[in-house]
């Protein structure tokens, strides 16, 4: 939010436009997204699903290729720079996945925010990570580690800890980054699927690995 006088800016200040829990952005594009705060119709109760079928319903096209975003904007009160996340997920063909099965996950603090973004193994030119200053795509740097099937249940743990970040595939360690500005305190979680995937479980720890946010989306 910015005080604007005359073209320049007297005073500025950051502002969290916060969410009911978890709320998703879905659509083709960014022309035709569409926010979706009703979690009954992308919660089958156990997990955070948003069907094809009922995807269709908001006039989106399922037969060309959407996004799936899901978003819980709030104050976790935890150090991005110092803790750890796990994400319980799939996203897969039969499901409603598409070609290389994009998966993002994302937490964005109040200087900076991190990010690792998995596909098939294959597709690793459109992999990416983002973590403070640091951004790395498949097409100029080695990200074959973030090659991952997820067709099937994965845990995804991403851990930072003094400036690096690291992230493991069910226990097992397949990548870090290091970066130099501080990420801040976490002010929103995000997990976003090109298609439609699934997300059952996810748990945020602090630096001495006292769960300060879980969920497993039990309604």
């Amino acid at each position: 939010m910015r005080l604007i006088v005359d073209g320049r800016v007297l005073a500025k200040n950051a502002v969290d436009v916060q969410t009911n829990g978890w709320v998703c952005y879905v659509g083709n594009n960014d022309q035709n997204a569409r926010v979706v705060i009703d979690s009954n119709k992308f919660s089958d109760k156990t997990s955070l699903y948003f069907a094809p079928a009922v995807i269709s319903g908001l006039n989106i096209d399922t037969k060309e290729e959407y996004w799936v975003d899901y978003r819980n904007i709030k104050n976790f009160h935890v150090d991005g720079d110092q803790m750890t996340v796990e994400f319980r997920l799939r996203n897969s063909q039969d499901m409603g996945g598409f070609d290389c099965f994009d998966t993002s996950l994302e937490f964005t603090g109040e200087s900076g925010r991190g990010r690792f973004k998995f596909v098939k193994p294959g597709c690793t030119q459109f992999a990416d990570t983002e973590f403070g200053d640091t951004q790395l795509t498949g097409n100029f740097h080695n990200l074959s580690s973030l090659g991952i099937d997820l067709s099937k249940w994965t845990v995804v743990r991403i851990e930072t800890r003094n400036k690096t970040s690291m992230v493991y595939i069910n226990n097992v360690f397949k990548y870090k980054t290091v970066y130099n500005t501080p990420i801040g305190n976490i002010r929103g979680l995000f997990c976003r699927f090109k298609g439609t995937g699934q997300l059952d479980l996810i748990r945020v720890y602090d630096q001495q690995h006292h769960l300060v946010y879980g969920d497993e989306f039990n309604q």
